[in-house]
């Protein structure tokens, strides 16, 4: 039986949630499409107390029950940039599901776990729920993308959490 953990955004009457496998399988093709722009991706989706967890910046006056998210404008513009431009375009270039393209689900976990850096931070079972259709991918991509637009442009940071 699949998980049920998601990992959820939010920005007042705005609300985005993935599936947590998914999420990873989003953040896996990120950082196949551009990976300095994929870490960048991802961080844009980690809470600010685990964003100076991973470059080791002090975290006082922060906790782990601190759910915004990690906030920098310039880098967010940069995302918003990057998913509007690489990941929708290539994503609409698959010929066919990402799990399939990867070789199942269980290689999938495999290269997941093979990898170096950032997503190393991302824990993931192989009996998460996973969506790897590139179309539902592409509409993900871009909800996500526009809730970060709105942050931006109300200069205000959304909430990130797993659930």
């Amino acid at each position: 039986m699949a998980k049920t953990r998601v990992i959820n955004f939010d920005l007042d009457d705005k609300y985005v949630y993935f599936d947590f496998g998914t999420y990873a399988l989003m953040m896996y093709y990120a950082k196949q499409v551009d990976s300095a722009n994929g870490k960048l991706l991802f961080d844009a989706t980690s809470s600010e107390y685990w964003y100076r967890i991973d470059y080791e910046l002090d975290t006082n006056g922060i906790s782990n029950d601190d759910d915004t998210a990690h906030f920098e404008i310039l880098e967010l513009q940069q995302v918003v940039t990057f998913i509007d431009s690489s990941i929708t375009k290539a994503l609409s270039n698959e010929p066919q599901d990402l799990l399939v393209k990867y070789g199942g689900v269980k290689k999938f976990y495999d290269l997941f776990y093979s990898e170096v850096g950032f997503l190393g931070n991302i824990s993931i079972d192989m009996d998460e729920f996973y969506d790897d259709n590139p179309i539902n991918i592409c509409y993900k991509f871009s909800r996500l993308n526009d809730l970060i637009k709105y942050a931006i442009s109300i200069n205000q940071a959304y909430t990130v959490s797993i659930s």
